[in-house]
């Protein structure tokens, strides 16, 4: 069976790890439990295509940029998470304005080039299922771009690597014939 990467990036406390439960067990988790790296994996079926993606939950520190750029250049696909409510609102419980609208989340999605905008909430339940198989869609759309793109990287690294060290340069036993 083929696989996908899937990373979930965010900053820490914007929901990357409850939003992953609740898609994973259908359970929200009551404690805040900051993580440096977790893995979870589904079989999903996309359009009539059974695969199995595993999901990076990469921590939301800056202690950690250098881990979690190491998934994202092995990533299918990113989903970037962020809260859209002040967080005054989780520690009093009371219902308060949106700190960010629906149409400025949407043009930052546009801005830095999203494919896709999905508003959901892990609390909830609400389009949690969606945000997992449109992200899923898109790392299967986005994985032979992604799997060119490496290899051009590969040609030209090595190319790269002759250039500057022609010592080093293997040659082929038949070309002293």
């Amino acid at each position: 069976m083929d696989f996908l990467i899937c990373v979930i990036a965010g900053d820490h406390g914007c929901g990357k790890t409850s939003l992953l439960t609740v898609y994973s067990s259908s359970e929200f988790p009551t404690d805040y439990i900051p993580i440096c790296h977790d893995d979870y994996h589904k079989d999903e079926t996309i359009d009539s295509q059974t695969i199995k993606v595993y999901y990076q939950d990469c921590a939301g520190s800056d202690n950690y940029d250098f881990f979690n750029k190491t998934h994202f250049s092995q990533a299918d696909a990113v989903a970037i998470c962020f809260a859209i409510d002040p967080k005054e609102s989780f520690e009093t419980k009371e219902k308060t304005a949106l700190l960010i609208s629906k149409t400025e989340a949407e043009d930052l999605a546009k801005k830095i080039g999203a494919q896709i905008y999905i508003e959901c909430s892990a609390k909830e339940n609400i389009n949690v299922d969606k945000v997992f198989e449109e992200l899923a869609r898109v790392a299967l759309k986005e994985r032979p771009i992604r799997q060119q793109r490496e290899k051009r990287e590969k040609m030209e690294f090595e190319e790269k690597l002759r250039s500057e060290h022609p010592e080093n340069e293997v040659s082929d036993p038949s070309d002293n014939e």
